[in-house]
């Protein structure tokens, strides 16, 4: 994880101090997640700000690489999962995302802005670390659950069953448009899932750990894991060993945003270097040239 974050650290401000066909800008938008606490994918009821910088070099019209550094937030609810059977669970969170990432970027139409080609459907995809925090509110005050163990990790009963991870990497992927609105400044849209390697986004992932037991260790943990009895208001059984979450769908969690950049050299200054050719004007066809030569002069 620490060589990923070197990594995309070095990709984003390498870029914006090399003087080369480079944007950099910032994004603002939405979060969202996909986990045990929604149904049928990402729940409107659950967006949440965004926002974004990033870097981009544009290596030819139809290949650019990005780095970026995204802050959202996601959350879920059992309640607002539109799913009636798991509303006695009843169990919710929330959470904050921060992201590094780099990424490739296919443009399917050519992007070069001295060609006047200044807009473009894009698909993009890499690698990103991010770090959460899953918290569950109680009496009015959030508490952060890893640190609990509330499906008993590491507790008396399950000491080899070690916490999760709060950072993590995950698998971005997804599209948007771009448009170059000015020779210095462009606007665009795009919408990117992360495909993460965690169940754990939401603090829910697999079986109700002996709630007796932890609750003699810890009362928090054991009243955060195991909230049926607040929603039905009257007691119930221990429910050690029965469903809490389902460890074989890993979490998702996303970000819609509006992007908006500033080329670090504008359409005429393509014109003097060598390096930006492949961003220019076809050179007339060899062909052409030696018929002109051929044509008789007056």
């Amino acid at each position: 994880m620490r060589i990923l974050t070197c990594f995309a650290t070095i990709f984003l401000f390498s870029s914006v101090l090399v003087a080369q066909y480079t944007e950099v800008g910032m994004a603002v938008g939405v979060s969202n997640y996909a986990g045990e606490l929604t149904t049928n994918g990402f729940r409107p009821s659950e967006y949440h700000p965004s926002i974004g910088i990033f870097g981009r070099y544009n290596h030819s019209p139809r290949l650019a690489a990005k780095a970026s550094v995204n802050v959202g937030q996601i959350s879920g609810s059992d309640i607002n999962s539109g799913n009636a059977s798991t509303l006695s669970r009843n169990l919710d969170f929330r959470s904050p995302i921060y992201e590094i990432a780099a990424m490739g970027e296919f443009n399917v139409t050519p992007y070069a802005i001295r060609n006047n080609q200044g807009a473009a459907l894009y698909l993009t995809a890499g690698v990103a670390g991010f770090y959460f925090n899953p918290q569950a509110q109680f009496n009015g005050e959030w508490f952060d659950l890893q640190p609990l163990g509330t499906e008993g990790q590491e507790t008396a009963a399950n000491p080899d069953q070690k916490r999760y991870n709060r950072f993590q990497a995950s698998i971005p992927f997804g599209g948007g448009v771009k448009l170059n609105v000015t020779d210095r400044f462009n606007l665009g849209i795009e919408v990117v899932f992360r495909r993460t390697f965690t169940d754990y986004l939401d603090d829910i992932s697999g079986l109700y750990p002996d709630i007796e037991a932890l609750y003699e260790e810890n009362p928090l943990a054991a009243t955060l894991s195991f909230r049926s009895p607040q929603y039905t208001q009257q007691a119930m059984g221990n429910p050690v060993g029965t469903q809490r979450g389902n460890s074989d769908v890993k979490d998702y969690y996303m970000f819609m945003q509006v992007t908006m950049s500033f080329n670090l050299t504008h359409k005429q200054g393509l014109d003097f270097d060598e390096k930006y050719d492949i961003f220019k004007d076809p050179p007339p066809a060899l062909s052409s040239l030696m018929s002109w030569e051929l044509i008789p002069q007056a």
